[in-house]
């Protein structure tokens, strides 16, 4: 079965003559006959009653009619993602996702699948890029969620765990299983710049520890803040994963179930054919 025979047969149904019907598929009436034999003998079943001036369906022509309807509409809809892809354009942007996402390598796949997309990126705090996906200035950004998402994107989770305390190896809570917020709130911090989820980590466990906020050193990527905790400059708030590359650094755990995380990819609610492609690249 063929997507031209599905044409072929639904023009048939809705002209209810072969002649306006070829004339509709631009076929001669001999090759549309000649296609709706060929569908008949593939389903084994007549399709339509002839009569000389005019065709009906079937009991089996009128149950694959809709059906035949909709594998069509689906056919034109992929068409018309694919060439929204290929003519498209498409604005993304993500917080740093060392040891949590691979963004470079989605990127490339899909530069390498659709080269005619024209692709911006962008870097930014999680609040920054949400605000700029509900602006509709990017198609896809890929934040740290809040705890309530705001109305108008569509979420796709990509990741979660606990927040944990990166510290040097011979830092004094370094092998411990725990440590209070209390604790690290007595610490020299590292921190990332205000609208960013671990910032707002930070307000929490001070605010959980009784103490007014203090943090000496507030840097606005994830590679300067390791730099930092592995220089002994002070202690930061990280997710699972994001210290593989420093050999040097301890995490643990925190005693608060609420410092949580989720890493997601969010869209506007009416994301465009890019955007659907580039999700498929992400895993």
């Amino acid at each position: 079965m063929e997507l031209r025979q599905l044409e072929h047969f639904v023009a048939v149904a809705e002209e209810g003559v072969f002649a306006r019907a070829a004339a509709r598929c631009r076929i001669a009436p001999s090759g549309l006959s000649t296609s709706i034999r060929a569908l008949e003998a593939d389903l084994g079943a007549e399709l339509f009653a002839r009569t000389t001036r005019r065709v009906t369906l079937t009991t089996a022509g009128s149950a694959l009619l809709p059906q035949a309807r909709a594998t069509l509409s689906a056919a034109a809809a992929a068409r018309s993602a694919v060439d929204g892809v290929a003519r498209g354009f498409l604005a993304i942007g993500g917080i740093p996702t060392p040891g949590l996402l691979d963004q470079a390598t989605a990127l490339e796949r899909f530069a390498a699948r659709f080269p005619q997309v024209e692709v911006r990126y962008t870097n930014d705090t999680s609040d920054g890029l949400l605000d700029r996906v509900l602006g509709r200035r990017l198609d896809l950004a890929i934040v740290s969620l809040p705890p309530i998402p705001p109305a108008g994107v569509t979420v796709r989770e990509l990741a979660r765990g606990r927040v944990r305390l990166a510290c040097r190896a011979d830092h004094r809570f370094a092998g411990r299983p725990v440590v209070t917020c209390g604790e690290v709130a007595g610490e020299k911090l590292v921190t990332a710049q205000p609208g960013s989820r671990g910032h707002d980590y930070l307000e929490r466990i001070f605010a959980a520890a009784g103490m007014p906020r203090t943090a000496p050193h507030e840097v606005h990527d994830v590679p300067t803040m390791l730099e930092f905790v592995d220089r002994g400059l002070g202690v930061a708030l990280v997710v699972d994963g994001m210290t593989a590359s420093r050999p040097g650094l301890s995490t643990v755990a925190i005693d608060d179930d609420a410092l949580t995380w989720t890493l997601a990819a969010v869209t506007p609610a009416v994301s465009s054919p890019a955007a659907h492609a580039f999700l498929a690249e992400l895993g």
